[in-house]
């Protein structure tokens, strides 16, 4: 029998040799040449959109933002290299059922955020990665992926001096690894995406306040002479004789609630400055952009799950019997062996696995809507209470006109006129012909807001 196994190994020398080779080289290519696949989702980072243009996920067509200023973008693309196109098993003619990963996912963040990911390795993209946490995503792929890409190499001696030496390799560990650097990609584009949105929604009702105040405070400021020269009529009636003391301190009392009111109003304004500076970006299409990353994270989680279901091992060994051993199955000389070992969980190709699939992908998508839960269902009922609140803002509005009508009434009345009483409401009605216009001024300014804001609500801008 040993005699029949020697001959076996002496006849088969060649074509062991030979895959001896090739499976090494596999292992060589496994733990180094698919590394640039994750330098190009990488330098993608890089890629500016000027003004702000947005490049939606599956589609060609671009948004332009209308708060045009020249910025970079912190927009996760993934590579072309994986590119596999999505099909939305719900609506097929969905324009937008096709997604690659070398689209724009993300909006840009504005001037400040300045070259994301630049580098010549690797590790220097990522450490140049402007967001922290898709720096984090990112060096974890890395690292698990920089693992699987590796062979295993191992040895043994025993008492007998026989040696073994071999190295293995799963080369299914190359679609892992490429898998996982995949979805690190899709996660920073999903946790900027819904970033974003928490921003917008955080904002939305300080943004209609902000708009208010400016406007406010911006006519009080620009009323400040008709302020004075109110002031001075004041003085001059008491100096004549024409008010009483009673009637001066009143107005002069009116004069400085509407200057604390100028000061309150600048001071909210100030205030919510970076209230403006955040919904000055633009969402444009983040609600369909955000449901396609959770899609794409949802088909990538499945695939990883395929992959971990098979095993598709190669090895390589030498073996060499010591001088003590009394081992047959190893020739004097030594030899060399290689192996292909292949395995498979049954349950990855059930059926019932990918119904469960189905429903995952279909409920991942649906949460997003999801009834005092979702991100975008928030989003929907902001727009709504958004809209209910114009038609109040309008109601107000058409009360202030007519207070305002009054005002100006009251003060043409009483002008030039000598009667103490007169020139007392005279003097009033231009005090409130000021307030009442600055507040005119503060709900055209939230009610021109409010469309504003329901384009970034409803992701139309």
């Amino acid at each position: 029998m040993l005699n029949d196994i020697e001959k076996g190994r002496s006849g088969s020398g060649m074509s062991i040799g030979l895959r001896i080779c090739l499976l090494l080289a596999c292992a060589g290519i496994g733990s180094g040449c698919t590394a640039h696949k994750f330098a190009n989702p990488l330098a993608a980072l890089t890629s500016a959109t000027p003004n702000h243009q947005q490049v939606a996920v599956g589609s060609t067509a671009k948004a332009p933002d209308t708060h045009a200023q020249p910025a970079l973008t912190s927009n996760v693309r993934a590579t072309a290299a994986y590119a596999p196109t999505i099909r939305n098993k719900t609506n097929p003619d969905n324009k937008y059922s096709q997604l690659r990963q070398d689209d724009i996912v993300t909006g840009s963040t504005g001037k400040s955020d300045a070259v994301l990911g630049q580098g010549k390795s690797r590790i220097e993209r990522i450490s140049n990665t402007i967001s922290p946490s898709c720096r984090r995503i990112l060096a974890h792929a890395g690292i698990e992926s920089t693992l699987l890409r590796s062979p295993t190499i191992n040895g043994s001696v025993n008492s007998d001096q026989d040696i073994n030496i071999g190295a293995s390799y799963d080369l299914l560990d190359l679609r892992r690894a490429n898998l996982k650097e995949q979805l690190a990609m899709v996660q920073c584009a999903r946790n900027d995406a819904a970033a974003k949105l928490a921003q917008l929604l955080v904002t939305s009702n300080q943004s209609l306040n902000q708009a208010g105040f400016q406007a406010k405070a911006g006519y009080l400021k620009r009323a400040r002479g008709e302020i004075a020269s109110i002031k001075q009529a004041i003085s001059s009636g008491l100096n004549n004789g024409e008010l009483t003391v009673f009637r001066a301190n009143v107005l002069r009392q009116s004069i400085r609630q509407l200057e604390a009111e100028a000061a309150s109003a600048e001071g909210e304004a100030n205030k919510r400055q970076i209230v403006r500076r955040i919904q000055g970006k633009s969402y444009f299409d983040l609600d369909r952009r955000l449901e396609e990353t959770e899609t794409r994270i949802q088909q990538l989680e499945s695939q990883m799950r395929s992959a971990d279901a098979l095993k598709f091992k190669a090895s390589v060994g030498y073996a060499q019997r010591g001088d003590g051993s009394d081992d047959i199955t190893i020739s004097d000389d030594g030899e060399m062996t290689a192996k292909i070992a292949v395995s498979v969980r049954l349950g990855a190709y059930s059926p019932q696995r990918f119904e469960l699939e189905d429903i995952a992908s279909d409920a991942r998508a649906a949460s997003l809507y999801e009834v005092n839960n979702g991100v975008l269902w928030r989003s929907l009922e902001a727009a709504r209470i958004n809209k209910i609140v114009v038609g109040s803002l309008q109601l107000q509005r058409s009360k202030v006109r007519s207070a305002l009508s009054a005002a100006r009434q009251s003060a043409a009345d009483g002008a030039g006129s000598a009667r103490p009483d007169r020139i007392s409401a005279h003097l009033k009605g231009r005090i409130e012909v000021v307030r009442l216009t600055a507040e005119l001024a503060a709900l055209n300014a939230t009610l021109s807001d409010t469309t504003r804001l329901d384009t970034k609500l409803t992701f139309r801008q």
